[in-house]
């Protein structure tokens, strides 16, 4: 009974024993892998997103460029400034200017790409030519005009957002027109990353212009280097999902390997060693279960020569006494050995 109390311990000791190391390798686990490689993670793909968004700006601004480039190509050719030349001296009336512009200004205006519409004004916004279907009227404020280079700003007409460009035609200081064109700046912003949900352009320090002001769980904005723009990137909530099931399925994996790692140790040092003590313990409980059985065979083998002789003793002799006392003896050496079989 004893053994096997012990052994009941044992084993109770063994199963704590693992729990506890079960318990600790989780614990070590989260703490020494899943929140240092969970941050890192997030931080990474933070950055992506930023890297992500820092070089849509640049091509971005390359782009506006390019468009700026074109409708600044449309003012460059001699010829035309010179006939608003003779127009500002008075030497050139309305009508001859217009038709004289328009076909030369036709053929500059074909190779502009993503142009939605292009004008051409003189200096009192008086309107001079203009081709492509505008959205609106064309907001022309004859007391702002520009003097000293472009300028770049957003219209957000409807859905749409557009890209206006106000090019001047200056010569030898005098202002002797302006080309206002419209691009569709939005195949810029298309085909976003996987770590970009949607771009969006806006005046700089003016945030999304109206329509297009929205709430984003994780934005960066970034100002374009040469336009007065900034670029929004609003981070693609799937992105950081699929970050987060990444983090997850490397710290399952790092701990089936720790798992593994644990059971093996348990398996060489506490299991190995509880398994032979209780081989021991059980080799032990047999002895003793033997020793006890040749015990009850040498006290049988004893009680039944007390019996024997008390038999004789009791066949040889005639006194009624001592009759009476060897068969009280003999019952009682019965009794003994009944209850030595019982136990």
């Amino acid at each position: 009974m004893f053994l096997e109390i012990k052994m009941e311990k044992t084993l109770l000791r063994f199963y704590l024993r693992s729990a506890l190391f079960l318990c600790g390798a989780t614990a070590m686990v989260v703490l020494i892998f899943y929140i240092p490689l969970y941050q890192s993670r997030r931080k990474f793909a933070e950055e992506r997103f930023q890297n992500a968004v820092t070089l849509k700006a640049m091509s971005v601004d390359y782009t506006i460029g390019s468009l700026v480039s074109g409708v600044r190509a449309l003012t460059s050719r001699s010829v035309i400034r010179g006939a608003l030349a003779d127009y500002q001296r008075g030497e050139l009336d309305y009508e001859s200017l217009r038709a004289f512009t328009e076909p030369k200004y036709r053929d500059g205006v074909a190779v502009l790409s993503h142009l939605v519409w292009v004008g051409r004004f003189l200096p009192d916004a008086r309107p001079l030519v203009s081709f492509g279907d505008p959205p609106g009227p064309p907001q022309i404020d004859p007391e702002v005009r520009p003097r000293e280079g472009e300028r770049v700003a957003l219209l957000q007409i409807g859905e749409r957002t557009l890209l206006e460009v106000t090019e001047p035609l200056i010569q030898e200081g005098v202002l002797l027109g302006f080309d206002k064109a419209l691009f569709d700046i939005c195949f810029s912003l298309e085909n976003p990353p996987p770590e970009i949900r949607r771009f969006k352009l806006f005046p700089k320090g003016g945030g999304p212009i109206e329509g297009n002001a929205e709430r984003y769980d994780k934005s960066f904005s970034l100002p374009l280097k040469s336009w007065p723009l900034e670029l929004l990137g609003s981070m693609n909530r799937n992105y950081l999902r699929e970050t987060e099931k990444k983090t997850l399925g490397s710290i399952l994996l790092y701990f089936a390997l720790l798992f593994i790692l644990v059971g093996l140790l348990l398996y060489a040092t506490q299991y190995r060693f509880v398994r032979t003590l209780i081989k021991k313990l059980s080799q032990q409980l047999e002895n003793r279960e033997l020793l006890i059985r040749e015990m009850q065979h040498r006290i049988k083998n004893n009680i039944n020569g007390v019996v024997s002789f008390l038999s004789i003793q009791q066949a040889g002799s005639e006194d009624e006494a001592c009759l009476l006392y060897t068969s009280d003896a003999a019952d009682e050496e019965d009794s003994v050995d009944l209850g030595g079989r019982r136990i």
